[in-house]
């Protein structure tokens, strides 16, 4: 009986050592497109940072929004095949965008939060 059990096994595991292969390769290569894209959300956060200081710099009003969306458009602009290949939605570049620039900010000295506006 043992014979019979241990030829199974090892005729199990030669079928389906390439479907454990083939699931380990689309893993590995989606965590490497996963990296790439967080260094892409980073150089969108430092795109959506360098608008808010160009407004700043004129005397403009800064709009948080246009920043955003700016460095999201660079994304989307950079690494349509990898976001397509990921399954990454707008929302999720929209809050990839949101985080690098909120590092950016918070290691600014010269940004703080200013009083609260009273009505």
């Amino acid at each position: 009986m043992q014979p019979i059990v241990t030829s199974l096994l090892t005729w199990g595991c030669l079928l389906g050592m390439p479907v454990v292969l083939g699931w380990l390769a689309r893993h590995m290569r989606n965590a490497s497109l996963a990296q790439t894209l967080d260094a892409a959300a980073g150089r969108a956060g430092g795109i959506a940072y360098a608008y808010l200081q160009s407004q700043a710099a004129i005397g403009g009003t800064p709009s948080m929004n246009i920043a955003i969306d700016q460095g999201v458009d660079h994304l989307r602009q950079s690494m349509p095949q990898v976001i397509s290949t990921l399954g990454v939605i707008g929302p999720v570049l929209t809050n990839m965008v949101k985080g690098e620039l909120g590092k950016l900010l918070a290691q600014d000295p010269n940004v703080s939060v200013g009083p609260a506006v009273r009505k």
